[in-house]
């Protein structure tokens, strides 16, 4: 028990702000499990703002924190806590938490509305069972819960809701940013708005969270899903360019000319050869070391940027031509890409009734591995795009 004790207090320190401020700890809490719970939160914060260093400190706080929500629930507490123990243990439940540690918690919860119709919902969401946890979270007034579990039970119930009623939903996860700013829970709560919105074709609230996701979380390690709606976006509202541009600017150099590289990509499947054209122009080249590199990459950005216009086999030759040596791996990946799909275009098929353009569904395969590539490509950019949530 001393060794936990010794192990968190050193937690504690070692996640103190940089300038020297203290913790927000009150070492009077009667309950350790809930000072470990606001640490716990602590950290998801500032991981969502872009300290991935955080990660392995906020798995190892979860491992600290599972026995003694365990051992709280096997004891009998005294009347005047019941409210503070109900609540931490919802809080462990929606913070991550082990989940038969969270069910065996939230079980115990008896006679204490409304944290007991609270912790059956819970139980079912993480159980799986959504359909009647959102039935539960539908009956419980938010006004009525601690003040401290309304974001969360905000984000868990918009989630939920956001399956049959977008709107409702999006309404819900908007009150998340609100009452809840900068947090990890805000994080959450913008990339799922930005999925509703993209899929619901809703241009200007999917780029309205964008711009405030980039603005405060583009440093998350969870921005992957970020970065994918973003790329989808640009190709399905081409009449919002000028959206598009606000959301680039304001990323930082190193992650803004990756994204411009895959909308490009994406464009030039989508066969918008005018916004993969702006997109690669655009791609900063000046960080190449020596003139060959400089020449190498600027030829492979005209190369692409033309590819969908009338000169494609010209534009075929250079790409088939570049020394691949000056080449980030993920543009060699891009040049496969397009001289697959180029291919599709000038290639003729020799049938045995004589020689015809291929068709639609000739070029299916070709098309299907090229796809194949753009998800290799996916895949080499994880690291820019960040950690999947």
């Amino acid at each position: 028990m001393m060794r936990v004790i010794f192990t968190f207090t050193l937690l504690v320190f070692l996640i103190a702000p940089a300038k020297g401020e203290t913790p927000k700890i009150e070492i009077s809490d009667p309950l350790p499990a809930t000072t470990m719970l606001r640490t716990l939160h602590a950290v998801q914060d500032r991981i969502a703002t872009g300290d991935a260093a955080s990660l392995p400190l906020q798995k190892h706080l979860l491992e600290l924190i599972a026995p003694s929500i365990a051992g709280l629930a096997k004891v009998k507490t005294p009347d005047a806590l019941l409210e503070e123990r109900n609540t931490a243990f919802i809080l462990y439940a929606l913070s991550g938490g082990a989940a038969d540690t969270a069910r065996g918690a939230l079980a115990v919860i008896d006679h204490d509305e409304p944290l007991r119709a609270l912790a059956h919902a819970v139980a079912d969401n993480i159980g799986g069972r959504r359909v009647r946890a959102l039935r539960r979270f539908l009956k419980i007034e938010m006004t009525s819960l601690p003040v401290s579990l309304v974001p969360y039970v905000a984000l868990a119930k918009g989630q939920l809701l956001a399956q049959s009623e977008p709107d409702a939903g999006i309404v819900l996860l908007s009150i998340v940013g609100q009452l809840a700013p900068g947090t990890l829970l805000e994080e959450a709560a913008l990339r799922r708005k930005l999925q509703l919105a993209l899929r619901g074709k809703m241009a200007a609230r999917f780029y309205a969270a964008a711009r405030q996701y980039t603005y405060r979380f583009i440093g998350s390690p969870y921005r992957a899903s970020f970065a994918q709606a973003l790329q989808k976006a640009a190709v399905e509202f081409p009449e919002h360019g000028d959206d598009l541009d606000a959301v680039l600017a304001l990323m930082p150099e190193n992650l803004r000319s990756p994204m411009q590289v895959r909308i490009a990509r994406m464009a030039l499947l989508a066969g918008q050869d005018g916004l993969a054209r702006k997109m690669v122009q655009r791609v900063d080249i000046e960080g190449q070391v020596g003139e060959v590199a400089r020449r190498t990459q600027s030829l492979f950005v005209e190369a692409v940027s033309r590819l969908a216009g009338k000169d494609v086999k010209e534009q075929r030759k250079i790409l088939v031509s570049l020394d691949r040596r000056f080449l980030n791996a993920e543009d060699k990946k891009l040049v496969d890409v397009a001289v697959a799909i180029a291919d599709t275009i000038v290639s003729p098929v020799s049938r045995a009734a004589g020689t015809q353009k291929q068709s639609t569904t000739d070029r299916l395969p070709v098309v299907g591995l090229a796809n194949e590539t753009l998800a290799a490509v996916d895949a080499l950019l994880s690291e820019s795009d960040g950690a999947k949530p």
